[in-house]
């Protein structure tokens, strides 16, 4: 069975990985899929601004 793991670096992921050693599921073909990029949480400011 072919299998994609989509956020392959993330903890849903890896604990998929890991689930599916654990399980010795039958896999023929596997692509880990994962972002290049490091994504921060974007800082948002939760106060009102006045306007000018």
């Amino acid at each position: 069975m072919k299998v994609a793991v989509v956020g392959a670096t993330g903890l849903v992921g890896t604990v998929m990985l890991e689930v599916l050693q654990e399980r010795k599921f039958s896999v023929t073909e596997f692509l880990p899929v994962a972002s290049s990029v490091l994504w921060a949480s974007p800082s948002i400011s939760t106060a009102r601004s006045t306007p000018s």
